[in-house]
């Protein structure tokens, strides 16, 4: 087996992002070695490289002084960078990480210094004092600076640390920029802003502060173009691309995201093996996937800013938030779950289930669509983790992880516009003609096995079998966009599709009539909003959906036609939509039932139906004065917009009443406290057996004192000052066989 294979194997035991659960970094610690002692081989040779930020601890950016005495610090710094050609690369990184600490801990004594000279009768003294302070800090800080900015093995910059700070910014993190990049054959980069969902949500928060979308852009960039790429992204687009090469995407996105992680939040179990014969889990997946968000981590760091607030999105990131936190204590994050969160279940079907959650509770506030997925998560924290949790989020290790319901909406202003365009007004009248005198029915769908197309045809094949009136008077209009084609259980319900709909045409169709008019593309959204407008039914049949947008959109184009929603009760906006006819798709003929339903339905209740659905998805706060009759006030903002607004509004607040609880309860300083217990004539210890001493365990037989901690105990008795009290849960008896 070749190295690079070694590497993408990976064995449980090799890597686990939390087992030591994310710990804070204290003030004169540098916690390299925490993260890195829990990296596969591959990615433990590759450090972060991040500049030095401001700490709790009152650390600053860090900027070189052009008159910097060479203190002995520097002189060793200087030493060390000459020998670091003949070092090898760990014993390098190693002594580059033992020079930062020793620097680090001479800032924190300076900066105690700074803080205790501030009043007093020696006012002008003390000032004098922490100018000289200030000036020698500054040179350590330097060195500091130069020892951290280091370049990679390519020989692109990982980190620039004389960007000026120009305040807070937003960082939004998804496995996908919102930005395609392509490279035609001669050579040239293309980059198309692409107009996703995310990005329209995300329009609201720039008016609230600027944002930088961080992200993998899609392709393998070579090393000796990045820095063009970057740069391009950058300035031109907001944008900061996280590189990651095709092998390891393929491991990474469609290895364990799709293959993995997608199916089974969507309540879909793995089978043991796949069709080529191989394990359907395997750890070379989760290698990958740990590493990925390893490299997230590390492009976060290299924009990262003290204030700035950091949004993770999605299942492909669920790591990222305790990465982040281990580096930097006080930052602000926030993630959101975009796909249904399973029962617990379901969920324990996952072999790395602990150390997916540990990731995720690392973030200030996880959001979620509806409340059931967050009742979900709860569930899970407390059954698989044992942890304490509430309606308001879950305490882990002195952190507390709120849990927020934000469901995500669409931007109706995109749809009033295409609604007015006189193309598009024009395609209206075209797909009127075209179906004139018939019901059309309306599916929009990934070819997904969540989406229930299947289901939907089969509905449909009933509902003509049953209601024969129907006969050449019904069209199924089924967009089916194919997606993942590479995998083989999407190419299986491709084939089953296409044989649905051949069967299906053949059984009840004839010359100039087709019961199904099967899309197998997508199609331009102007093309889009025609269909939506002249349908008159639309149904959402998935068997498992995070929100499906889909119901928003078709009853945004529905207000002059007032078209009825037929809507699965397992998709997301079940929830929310009251007005539609809500079906279990896996009832076939319940769903042809509420075909019939709808297709039946008189105008006048189909005009409340559509009003309970408009007034949710969207009407803005108006005043304004029309045929002398005032209207005001009338609020429901569940648009896109909204959703982001919220969730970021939600976060800040969540992150000043951190910052308040943290305020009213500092650090311990340890330096304080060991000098205290020193010179104290009596010392109480209360030391808690499990917890403290040792990990707990559910039998007392496993859970005995090793000598290891009879030695510790011993020499704590000691000494005539220390009083020790062991504090444990078990039986008296069992304490006094363990300690009498």
């Amino acid at each position: 087996m070749s190295g690079r294979e070694e590497d993408l194997v990976c064995r449980k035991d090799n890597y686990s992002t939390s087992s030591a659960d994310f710990e804070y970094a204290s003030e004169n610690e540098v916690e390299e070695q925490t993260i890195l002692g829990n990296l596969p081989g591959t990615v433990r040779n590759t450090t972060f490289k991040a500049a030095s930020r401001e700490r709790s601890d009152g650390s600053e950016v860090l900027s070189s002084s052009p008159e910097s005495p060479v203190t002995t610090e520097t002189q060793e710094l200087q030493e060390l960078q000459k020998q670091r050609g003949e070092m090898s690369p760990k014993a390098a990184q190693e002594e580059i990480l033992a020079q930062i600490q020793r620097l680090q801990l001479k800032l924190t004594e300076l900066r105690e210094v700074d803080n205790t000279s501030s009043v007093g009768s020696h006012h002008s003294q003390l000032n004098t004092s922490s100018s000289g302070h200030s000036l020698h800090r500054q040179n350590l800080e330097s060195s500091v600076r130069d020892t951290i900015c280091q370049q990679s093995e390519t020989g692109e910059t990982l980190i620039s640390t004389n960007s000026a700070k120009v305040g807070p910014k937003l960082l939004v993190v998804s496995n996908r920029l919102p930005v395609t990049v392509t490279k035609d054959n001669n050579g040239a980069y293309h980059f198309n802003m692409s107009s996703g969902g995310l990005v329209s949500a995300l329009k609201g928060v720039k008016s609230l502060m600027p944002f930088l979308w961080i992200g993998w852009p899609g392709t393998e960039i070579d090393p000796n173009e990045r820095d063009y790429v970057r740069n391009k992204l950058r300035e031109g687009y907001s944008c900061f691309p996280v590189f990651i090469t095709d092998e390891q995407a393929n491991l990474y996105y469609n290895g364990f995201c799709n293959d993995v992680l997608w199916p089974l939040f969507h309540y879909v179990p793995l089978p043991i093996v796949s069709s080529d014969g191989e394990r359907k889990f395997d750890f070379k997946y989760w290698q990958a996937y740990s590493a990925a968000n390893y490299r997230f981590a590390e492009a976060v760091l290299q924009v990262y800013q003290e204030g700035d607030y950091i949004w993770v999105q999605d299942y492909h990131l669920l790591l990222l938030p305790s990465l982040l936190r281990r580096r930097l204590r006080d930052v602000k994050i926030g993630f959101f779950l975009h796909i249904p969160f399973p029962t617990s279940e379901v969920y324990r079907i996952i072999p790395v289930r602990k150390e997916l959650l540990q990731g995720v509770l690392a973030a200030d506030l996880i959001g979620f669509h509806t409340y059931d997925y967050a009742r979900h998560f709860l569930s899970v924290c407390t059954r698989i983790l044992g942890l304490d949790s509430s309606p308001k989020g879950v305490n882990y290790h002195s952190h507390f992880a709120h849990v927020g319901i934000f469901p995500i909406g669409i931007d109706p202003n995109t749809f009033h516009r295409a609604l007015e365009d006189a193309n598009v007004q024009q395609r209206i009248q075209e797909l009127h003609e075209r179906f004139m005198g018939k019901k059309v029915l309306l599916g929009v769908d990934r070819l997904d096995y969540i989406k229930g197309v299947p289901h939907k045809l089969l509905a449909l094949e009933w509902l003509l079998t049953k209601y024969s009136e129907w006969m050449h008077k019904v069209v199924l209009v089924q967009i089916a966009v194919p997606t993942r084609t590479e995998i083989e259980e999407y190419k299986k319900l491709s084939s089953q599709t296409n044989e649905l709909v051949g069967r299906i045409n053949g059984k009840f169709g004839t010359v100039d009539h087709s019961p199904i008019m099967f899309i197998n593309q997508s199609l331009a959204f102007e093309e889009l909003v025609a269909l939506y407008t002249v349908a008159d039914v639309a149904i959402v049949s998935s068997v498992r959906d995070g929100m499906n947008l889909v119901s928003y959109e078709y009853v945004m184009c529905q207000q002059a036609n007032k078209g009825v929603l037929i809507l699965s009760e397992f998709a997301g906006s079940a929830q929310s939509l009251s007005g539609a006819i809500r079906v279990n798709p896996w009832n076939v003929e319940e769903l042809a039932n509420a075909i019939h339903e709808a297709l039946s339905m008189p105008r006048r209740e189909r005009e409340i139906k559509h009003w309970k659905l408009y007034r949710y998805v969207w009407l803005e706060v108006f005043e304004f004065v029309f045929l002398m009759i005032y209207v005001s006030s009338y609020v429901t903002t569940h648009t896109a917009e909204y959703w982001a607004k919220s969730f970021f509004q939600e976060l800040d607040n969540v992150v000043k009443h951190r910052d308040e609880l943290r305020l009213s309860l500092p650090l311990l300083n340890v330096k304080s406290v060991i000098k205290r217990i020193s010179i104290a004539r009596t010392r109480l210890f209360l030391l808690e057996y499990e917890g403290s001493l040792c990990h707990p365990k559910s039998l007392a037989e496993l859970n005995s004192p090793t000598s290891t901690h009879i030695k510790i105990l011993t020499r704590l008795c000691s000494d005539p000052r220390n009083i020790i009290v062991v504090i444990s849960g078990r039986s008296k008896t069992i304490l006094d066989n363990w300690f009498g």
